[in-house]
């Protein structure tokens, strides 16, 4: 097993310390699964179309609960529902996705600070797709300890060849589009390596998004709204704020034209730069192999598909 899938197995098992995703799993797994054909039928396409039903499985648990821990907790679960889909769909390539700090090499986590003078702001990322062919051709290590720091080593030494997607993650979709859309134009004023206003800048020891293999910033939501993804309008407010993100924005719904993605179509954006994405016809491929035979030699299947 390569390094880069010892990343991901990591990645996926951490969402089980999620104590509010870890109990209504079984519920949504069971929903899930039910959307997959026989698994003798199972090809690439059917694995990618889970992604239209991830806002689905998030409201099958939980419904009704406004308070803040209840909010907290549900944004927490919406980012865990997140990063299993893309694990699943990315197993077998040279990309990975990550929750927040914890496996993220910190050259990355660097680039992404936020600092104002002499403060970073914001040093934490969100969810992460991480690409890079040097984890994939590194070996297994023996611990967690030791696969963070390879995984920083190797980030460092091949930074300007890592493929980069910050997502931004939020159950709702009202004011909170507000926050996106302004780290958008703060990341992408640093992609270009333009002069940011106000003493703020983006990165910090020696790290910087300019000199990234290549970066994008996107946006993907439930939403919890009552009003449902058929109130949503290409002239909604919401919609309008999340247009320009330089990754797209998406929702666990059905793709709508000129409105939201389904997050399945997230993996798109790698066409953008081949020579440090995934190529896109690899992307669930390996993982509907592996449903269909009942394993694989490079990544296990059933932790990563339905953790347990």
């Amino acid at each position: 097993m390569s390094m880069i899938e010892q990343l991901r197995e990591e990645a996926v098992q951490d969402l089980r310390r999620i104590e509010a995703f870890e109990a209504a799993w079984p519920q949504r797994s069971a929903f899930l699964a039910s959307k997959l054909p026989p698994k003798d039928e199972v090809v690439r396409a059917s694995v990618l179309r889970l992604g239209d039903s991830l806002s689905p499985a998030f409201k099958l648990v939980g419904k009704g609960d406004r308070s803040q821990g209840g909010i907290s907790s549900g944004g927490a679960v919406w980012e865990a529902i997140v990063v299993w889909y893309l694990n699943l769909c990315l197993a077998g390539t040279r990309a990975v996705c990550v929750r927040g700090g914890s496996l993220c090499p910190k050259p990355i986590k660097d680039a992404l600070s936020i600092v104002h003078e002499s403060n970073i702001l914001r040093s934490e990322p969100d969810v992460l797709i991480i690409s890079s062919k040097d984890l994939q051709t590194a070996p297994r290590v023996s611990s967690r300890r030791e696969l963070i720091s390879a995984s920083n080593a190797i980030a460092e030494r091949g930074f300007h060849s890592l493929g980069l997607i910050n997502i931004q993650c939020k159950t709702n979709w009202n004011d909170n589009a507000q926050i996106p859309m302004l780290w958008n134009m703060l990341y992408n004023q640093a992609r270009k390596g333009a002069t940011i206003p106000n003493g703020f800048t983006v990165g910090c020891n020696g790290f910087s998004l300019s000199s990234i293999g290549h970066f994008g910033y996107a946006f993907a939501t439930v939403p919890t709204q009552s009003k449902g993804p058929a109130g949503y309008k290409a002239t909604t407010v919401e919609v309008l704020r999340v247009k320009s993100m330089t990754a797209g924005n998406y929702w666990g719904y059905p793709t709508r034209n000129s409105v939201c993605s389904s997050l399945s179509e997230i993996f798109q954006f790698f066409t953008r730069n081949g020579t440090v994405f995934p190529g896109i016809a690899d992307v669930a491929k390996h993982t509907a192999d592996a449903i269909q035979s009942g394993g694989s030699a490079n990544f296990n299947i059933d932790r990563l598909l339905f953790p347990t």
